[in-house]
C-alpha cells in the first residue's frame, strides 16, 4: 500500500481520520496516529517497521541538533565550510575564475557541451548575469514570505526592524554568492559528469560521489536541516493562515479554540497534499520554476511589504500602483524571457520598475498604508 494506492485514499485515510475524532484527548489521538502510521508501513514488509523506528530515533536526535534558533548558523556554517573547502581544491579565486572561463557551457541532463563561453555575461540563459539576477526572484521573493515578517513587526523597536531587514538582505546575498562560487568551483573539478544528472540534483550528487571529503556529511546535514524547517515553517504558514486570518476575517465571531486547531490541521492537510501532487508530476528544472514563481512575489509584494516598514511616506495610491504596475511588468517581462529576448531574471527589471511606481505616485499624500 502507498500513498496514492486506492487503498489508502478511499478505506484506509478515512478510516483513521475517523477514528482519530473519536479519541477525546489531545495525547490519545497522537498515540492513535502514531499507530496508525506504523501499520501503514507494516502492510507491506513488517520489518520496516523497525527500520522507521530506528529512523524516527535518528531523525530525532537530528532535529535536537538542528533546533529552530540555531538553524541559520549551522546552515551558514555548512555553507562557508564548503565554499572554503572549494576554492583550496580548486587553488584560489584567481585559478577559479581563470579554469572557469576556459570552460563552456554544459547540459548535465544531456551530457551535451554548448559553444558559448561558462563565463560569457549574455551568452546564454544560464550565464552568469543570469543567476545573479535570479537573485531578485529566488532572494527577494522569499524575503517577502510573511513568516519573515512576523520577526520585523516583533521587533523591540522600529531601529532593531530596520537593522533585521539590513542584516538579512546581506546575509542573504553572502549565502547567494556562495552558492554560485560552490557551482562554479564544482564544474572546475569535475567538467563533466559520466552520467546523466538532473540539474536540480547536480550539488548532492558530486558532494556524495565524486567530490565526496571529509565536510561532505556536514554540508548535506545543514541542507537536510534547512529543508527540514522550510517545510515545518510553511506548513504552520499555511495552518495560522487559513485558521486565523482567513476564518476570523469571514466569521465576525469568536472561533473556538478546539475548531482553530482542527482547521488548522485540515489546511496543513491540504497544502501537503498539494505538494504531494506536484512531485508527481514535477517540472523538469525546479530551481529555475521556483526562481519564475518567487520573481512574481518579489514584483507584487516586496515593495509593499518592507516600504510600508521602512518609510511612512508611502500611501494607498502608490502601493495599488505598485501592484497594477508590476501585474503588467509580469505580463510583459516574463513572455519575452521564455522567448529568449533577454538572459537575465525578470524580476531584475520589474522589481525595481514597481518599487518606483510606488514612490512616485505615493507623493501625493492621501493616506498613509
Amino acid at each position: 500500500m502507498v500513498f496514492s494506492s486506492p487503498a489508502f485514499l478511499f478505506v484506509f485515510l478515512p478510516a483513521a481520520f475517523l477514528l482519530e475524532r473519536l479519541v477525546p484527548s489531545v495525547k490519545g489521538k497522537n498515540f492513535f496516529l502514531t499507530l496508525a502510521s506504523l501499520l501503514f508501513y507494516a502492510v507491506g514488509e513488517p520489518l520496516y517497521v523497525l527500520l522507521l523506528l530506528a529512523s524516527v530515533l535518528l531523525n530525532y536526535g537530528a532535529g535536537r541538533l538542528l533546533t529552530v534558533p540555531r538553524l541559520p548558523q549551522k546552515l551558514v556554517l555548512g555553507l562557508a565550510v564548503l565554499t572554503v573547502s572549494i576554492l583550496t581544491r580548486v587553488g584560489g579565486l584567481g585559478a577559479l575564475y581563470q579554469k572557469a572561463g576556459e570552460l563552456t557551457c554544459y547540459s548535465a541532463v544531456q551530457l551535451t557541451p554548448a559553444k558559448d563561453p561558462l563565463l560569457s555575461l549574455f551568452g546564454g540563459r544560464y550565464t552568469p548575469i543570469s543567476s545573479l539576477s535570479m537573485f531578485w526572484g529566488w532572494g527577494l521573493g522569499v524575503a517577502a514570505n510573511p513568516q519573515y515578517l512576523v520577526r520585523m513587526l516583533g521587533a523591540s523597536s522600529h531601529t532593531n526592524a530596520r537593522k533585521t531587514v539590513l542584516y538579512s538582505l546581506l546575509l542573504l546575498l553572502a549565502i547567494y554568492c556562495a552558492l554560485i562560487h560552490i557551482g562554479l568551483g564544482m564544474r572546475v573539478l569535475m567538467p563533466q559528469l559520466p552520467e546523466p544528472v538532473a540539474t536540480d540534483g547536480i550539488i548532492i550528487r558530486l558532494i556524495n560521489n565524486e567530490l565526496y571529503g571529509p565536510w561532505s556529511g556536514f554540508f548535506l546535514f545543514a541542507v537536510f536541516g534547512a529543508c527540514v524547517s522550510t517545510a515545518n515553517s510553511q506548513l504552520l504558514l499555511i495552518a495560522s493562515s487559513f485558521s486565523y486570518d482567513i476564518l476570523r476575517g469571514v466569521s465576525h465571531r469568536e472561533v473556538p479554540a478546539g475548531r482553530v486547531v482542527t482547521l488548522g490541521r485540515l489546511a496543513v492537510l491540504g497544502g501537503g497534499t498539494v505538494a504531494m501532487l506536484l512531485t508527481l508530476n514535477p517540472p523538469d528544472f525546479a530551481l529555475s520554476y521556483g526562481g519564475d514563481v518567487w520573481g512574481i512575489v518579489s514584483i507584487l509584494l516586496f515593495p509593499p511589504l518592507y516600504g510600508t516598514l521602512l518609510s511612512r511616506r508611502l500611501t494607498l495610491r502608490g502601493i495599488w500602483a505598485c501592484i497594477i504596475s508590476g501585474a503588467l511588468a509580469i505580463a510583459i517581462l516574463y513572455p519575452l524571457y521564455y522567448q529568449g529576448a533577454f538572459t537575465a531574471h525578470p524580476a531584475m527589471f520589474g522589481m525595481p520598475l514597481s518599487t518606483a511606481v510606488m514612490f512616485l505616485f505615493s507623493r501625493k499624500k492621501e493616506g498613509t498604508a
